[in-house]
């Protein structure tokens, strides 16, 4: 989206979503958020954050979904095989 930032890890957790899920970056509208099942958010300092409420809207089963907690076992194992190369 024109108006997120772009970064390195989030484009490095693109990269990891591809092959697990279908991969679109658009916005969330407020209207569709108690449809999403499963969302998180990426940083330099968090890495991979789910987010399970939204004000007083809760996502998915309000704990961090299976894809979240994939998309995080990926990127963990990804700083781990990089770290160790070092």
């Amino acid at each position: 989206h024109e108006r997120a930032l772009h970064g390195a890890t989030g484009s490095i957790v693109l990269e990891l979503c591809r092959g697990l899920v279908p991969v679109s970056v658009s916005p969330v509208r407020i209207a569709d958020i108690g449809r999403v099942s499963d969302c998180f958010l990426t940083s330099v300092s968090r890495e991979i954050l789910p987010v399970t409420r939204v004000d007083q809207v809760t996502m998915g089963a309000g704990a961090p979904g299976p894809t979240t907690q994939a998309v995080m076992a990926r990127f963990r194992n990804l700083v781990e095989r990089e770290s160790a190369a070092v």
